[in-house]
């Protein structure tokens, strides 16, 4: 197979939207495939992803957000399939970083029946809702991208703003009417 070759097939697998990843679950540097998968249908990443576990399913590839496009609504965040995009919460918390679950792996440490944890799998799920998006997104019981509709509403930008809530809220003057402002009570900006 030529470099050409290889380039279109990766090329292809992008247009169309899927994952590229290594897999390496012998742990790092000890990779055995190559794989650009669709996240609907692949198990394995899947797994690796609501599970925690990275070396199940880890890419090269860096998440690069063009600030000028950004309007902070955390959509690119809710579905990114590989988990790579976060929204600033470490800049975001009243409380400094926000800690991610980490658990010890086989290939960092030697495992034996001390380290089994029966609930594993719920102690070391990302539920990106809760660490993903912006504060204020999250209190939301609408789940409104209030950064987004903000940002756009200060840049004069009105019916892009409108067009942003109704991505989540097809009746948002309702909902304005009976809102609680949980986000108000959810938001770090200048803390």
């Amino acid at each position: 197979m030529t470099y050409d070759e290889v380039m279109r097939i990766l090329q292809k697998a992008e247009d169309n939207g899927f994952v590229h990843q290594i897999t390496n679950i012998d742990g790092e540097n000890k990779i055995f495939a190559i794989c650009n998968c669709n996240v609907n249908v692949c198990n394995a990443l899947r797994t690796s992803q609501l599970f925690n576990t990275p070396n199940m399913s880890r890419s090269a590839y860096v998440a690069k957000v063009e600030p000028q496009n950004c309007v902070a609504c955390g959509r690119c965040v809710e579905f990114c399939p590989a988990g790579a995009v976060k929204l600033g919460q470490k800049l975001c918390t009243k409380n400094g970083p926000v800690q991610y679950p980490r658990q010890e792996l086989p290939d960092t440490v030697k495992w034996g029946p001390e380290k089994w944890a029966v609930d594993y799998r719920d102690k070391n799920r990302i539920n990106c809702y809760d660490t993903g998006t912006a504060p204020c997104k999250t209190a939301c019981p609408a789940h409104i991208a209030v950064q987004g509709y903000l940002k756009m509403a200060a840049q004069g930008r009105y019916r892009d703003a409108l067009a942003l809530i109704k991505k989540e809220n097809p009746f948002p003057a309702v909902c304005g009417r009976i809102c609680n402002r949980r986000c108000e009570d959810a938001c770090t900006r200048g803390t």
